[in-house]
């Protein structure tokens, strides 16, 4: 499985004003994962209001990211930890 993430910046057409700010332009991240020929993407898009922005986003996909894997069956040790946590919750986790 590969992790990817790229930061872009995104220019209103017209400033977005509130009562307590003014945004002309917005960070998101973009993300995407791909395994074995298949490919998905998602976006995440950092509040200031909780302190986030498009470098912590980064750091924390950068600490979230799956060891490097030789082949799609790899994954299975790596989830067993998952699968001990979702068994003590009667929750059912990955094969």
């Amino acid at each position: 499985m590969n992790l990817a993430w790229e930061t872009f910046t995104i220019q209103a057409k017209h400033p977005f004003k509130i009562s307590r700010s003014v945004q002309e332009s917005v960070e998101r991240v973009w993300v995407r994962v791909t395994e074995d020929g298949q490919e998905g993407w998602g976006e995440a898009d950092p509040s200031p209001y909780y302190g986030e922005t498009a470098a912590t986003v980064g750091y924390a996909l950068e600490r979230l990211r799956p060891p490097p894997f030789r082949t799609s069956t790899d994954w299975r040790p790596w989830s067993g930890n998952c699968e001990r946590r979702s068994t003590r919750t009667g929750r059912r986790g990955p094969p």
